[in-house]
């Protein structure tokens, strides 16, 4: 599933198993992405931010 503003995508989520009966040996989960313009910028105000 994706997350739109207009016409961009502003994040993507994905997520593991999502049959009836998922198979036990697969983890459940979520995958969510967020693009963003500058890659370690955003890297450096996450660790600064404790992310």
């Amino acid at each position: 599933m994706a997350v739109h503003h207009g016409h961009a995508a502003v994040a993507h989520i994905s997520g593991g198993a999502v049959d009836d009966v998922p198979d036990p040996r697969i983890r459940q989960r979520w995958n969510v992405h967020f693009p963003v313009p500058d890659l370690e910028e955003t890297i450096a105000a996450a660790k600064e931010g404790e992310g």
